[in-house]
């Protein structure tokens, strides 16, 4: 039951944060471009998944179990790629097109559209591991919902903004744009090598303060990025757009 209802928590909360976005008073405009931004970012998520997918079995061992441990283990030695892959999948849409140079920019607009491209993957990603070899722990939906869905929000947020950042500058566009993504890249590659590590070398003789201490590990980069987002949030509110 608990398994269960952790899962459909952390399916559902996405959508009721998208939904509450979109009727905010900081809504983007025009109302199209948050509906697009979902829908594009859900097509850059399922590539992303199969890309993802087919790097980690590239380095798997033809002969490696298919248990958590094992999996945990290959993704350790690609996770700072399959990172990238994760914010590319956001840029794309949020440069390419949320965020592009024919709309009204704010910092504060770069945000609110970004948490809506973190909270669109996070919405597919958990729906693909509710499925998956990690959804056998009652625990494991409960976690995506407090910690994985949060964290792919807030760096949607941040990158959203220094999206909208780079492009107010007037040199060093290219290497602006380059921060946008591999600063919430470095930040995503923090937060989960903690619980990947603890999963891969320490599964079968996982004790509660190696598990402890990975999740709480992980749970101060989530907390310092969102004392961050936050900050650039409410010093955007006294600037113009």
């Amino acid at each position: 039951m608990l398994l269960v209802a952790g899962f459909v928590v952390a399916i559902l909360a996405p959508l009721v944060a998208i939904a509450a976005i979109s009727v905010g008073r900081h809504a983007p405009q025009p109302p199209k471009r948050l509906r697009w931004t979902v829908i594009l970012c859900a097509v850059t998520t399922v590539v992303t998944v199969f890309a993802s997918a087919i790097v980690v079995n590239l380095v798997t061992a033809p002969d490696t179990s298919d248990g958590i441990a094992a999996r945990a283990g290959s993704t350790w030695r690609v996770l700072p790629v399959l990172a990238l892959l994760e914010e590319l999948s956001r840029y794309v849409v949020l440069a390419g097109y949320a965020l592009g140079a024919r709309f009204t920019r704010s910092g504060r607009e770069g945000i609110v559209l970004g948490l809506t491209a973190g909270l669109t993957f996070a919405l597919l990603e958990n729906v693909l591991t509710s499925m998956g070899p990690g959804a056998g722990s009652s625990a494991s939906g409960w976690i995506r919902f407090m910690m994985a869905t949060p964290l792919h929000a807030l760096l949607g947020g941040l990158m959203g903004y220094l999206i909208v950042r780079a492009r107010e500058q007037p040199t060093g566009l290219g290497l602006r744009h380059i921060e946008a993504i591999l600063l919430p890249t470095a930040i995503h590659v923090c937060y989960d090598a903690p619980v990947i590590l603890a999963v891969a070398y320490w599964s079968e003789e996982m004790t509660l303060e190696i598990a402890g201490l990975a999740i709480t590990l992980s749970a101060g980069v989530e907390l310092a990025l969102a004392w961050c987002v936050w900050r650039l949030f409410s010093a955007s509110a006294t600037q113009r757009p």
